[in-house]
C-alpha cells in the first residue's frame, strides 16, 4: 500500500490495516498457540471483535463481502505474525460465504446477532488407512 493508509469510507481503518494493528497481538500468542493448538481466548475476541471472521460474508447480511486481492492482503499481514491465525482466520471467513445460500434471517442470526460468533466445517473424512510393510 505504499505511502498510502488504507481506510475506508466511514474513516474507519481497513481491513489490512487492522491485521497489521493485530500483529503484535498474534505473535505474543505463537508459543500458546503451538503449545495449546488453538487460539487464546484474548486473541479469539480482538479477531471476532475487529470483524475479521467475517471478512468474506456478504454485504446483503451484514458482512464485509471483501474483494479476494484486498482478502489475501489481510491474510499475509496475520500470516506475518503467525501462519496458524491466519490459517483459523481464512476457515472462519471462508465459511461465512455459506450466508449466500440460506435465508438472510438464519444467516444474520448466525454471524450478526451472535456476538463473537465464528463457525467452520470440513468434509468428512472418507480415505481409509492401509497398513503396508515397510
Amino acid at each position: 500500500m505504499g505511502q498510502y493508509q488504507s481506510v475506508s469510507v466511514t474513516g474507519t481503518p481497513s481491513p489490512v490495516e487492522t491485521a497489521k494493528k493485530l500483529a503484535p497481538l498474534i505473535r505474543s500468542c505463537t508459543d500458546q498457540i503451538d503449545a495449546d493448538r488453538e487460539l487464546p481466548q484474548p486473541l479469539f475476541e480482538a479477531l471476532a471483535d475487529a470483524g475479521l471472521f467475517r471478512l468474506a460474508l456478504p454485504r446483503a447480511v451484514g458482512g464485509a463481502e471483501l474483494d479476494l486481492p484486498t482478502y489475501i492482503e489481510v491474510l499475509e499481514e496475520i500470516g506475518k505474525a503467525d501462519t496458524s491465525t491466519a490459517w483459523i482466520v481464512n476457515q472462519y471467513a471462508i465459511f461465512a460465504t455459506y450466508a449466500a445460500h440460506m435465508p438472510r434471517d438464519i444467516a444474520r442470526s448466525i454471524w450478526i446477532d451472535t456476538p463473537r460468533s465464528a463457525a467452520a466445517n470440513a468434509s468428512a473424512p472418507t480415505a481409509q488407512a492401509v497398513k503396508v510393510k515397510g
